[in-house]
């Protein structure tokens, strides 16, 4: 950031902008990575819902990096197109 840019990220703007967006995230506590979705969000601590039935509340203060996942692209299509035992078949 410049020196002059008066913007101030923070974990709690990171996890709202994400929660807003619907995209799921990853959180570093303590050495440890916990991820899936939020389900709620003040100013003090995430809500997280994770995989196999796990929810996750963290104060926000504990949360050392947000790595937010970026939505999945759909590849271009070239006019091949390959199944799942990566044999190709011209369109």
């Amino acid at each position: 950031m410049s020196s002059g840019s008066s913007a101030q990220v923070t974990v709690g703007s990171a996890l709202a902008r994400a929660w807003d967006q619907g995209q799921e995230v990853d959180l570093l506590v303590e050495g440890v990575w916990l991820g899936g979705r939020i389900s709620a969000l003040d100013g003090m601590g995430v809500a997280i819902d994770g995989g196999d039935f796990e929810r996750y509340v963290v104060r926000l203060e504990q949360v050392s990096v947000v790595r937010i996942r970026a939505f999945a692209t759909a590849p271009a299509v070239s006019g091949r197109h390959s199944d799942p035992l990566g044999i190709e078949d011209v369109a």
